[in-house]
C-alpha cells in the first residue's frame, strides 16, 4: 500500500511523531501527579520507589523516557530526603525538649527513668527515619 503512494510514508512518519509527542505529554502528566503525590504525603518512600519501578519499565518504551523518568526522580528523591531531614530535626528537637525538662524535675523522681524513657524517645524517633 505503501509502495504505490510515496506520500503515505510522510503521513505515517507524521502520524508517529504526534503520537511520541502524546506519549511525552502523558509522560509529564504522570510526573506531576507524582510530585503532587509526594507532596502530600511526604516522608513515604515506599510510595517513591513503588513508582521509580514503574517508570522504569513504561518510560524505556519512550523516546528519552528513560532520562526524563531519572531526572524527575532523582529531583523527588532529593525533596524527599530534604523533607525527612526537616522531620529529623523537628523530632530530635522535641526529644532534646523533653530530656531537658526531664533533667529540671524534682529530685524525688527517679532520674535514671527519666533518661531511659528519652533514650527510647531517640531510638524511636531514628528508627522512623
Amino acid at each position: 500500500l505503501t509502495a504505490n503512494n510515496p506520500g503515505s510514508n510522510d503521513l505515517i512518519d507524521a502520524d508517529m511523531e504526534a503520537y511520541e509527542t502524546d506519549l511525552k505529554d502523558i509522560l509529564q502528566l504522570y510526573f506531576n501527579y507524582v510530585h503532587q503525590l509526594v507532596d502530600v504525603i511526604g516522608t513515604y518512600r515506599e510510595l517513591l520507589e513503588e513508582e521509580w519501578e514503574n517508570a522504569k519499565k513504561i518510560c524505556t518504551q519512550i523516546s528519552n523516557g528513560d532520562i526524563e523518568a531519572g531526572l524527575n526522580f532523582s529531583h523527588l528523591a532529593c525533596e524527599l530526603i530534604e523533607k525527612i531531614e526537616e522531620d529529623l530535626k523537628t523530632q530530635v528537637d522535641k526529644c532534646c525538649d523533653n530530656l531537658h525538662e526531664r533533667s529540671l524535675m524534682d529530685e524525688d523522681v527517679d532520674q535514671r527513668l527519666a533518661f531511659i524513657e528519652s533514650c527510647r524517645e531517640f531510638k524511636t524517633v531514628v528508627q522512623e527515619a
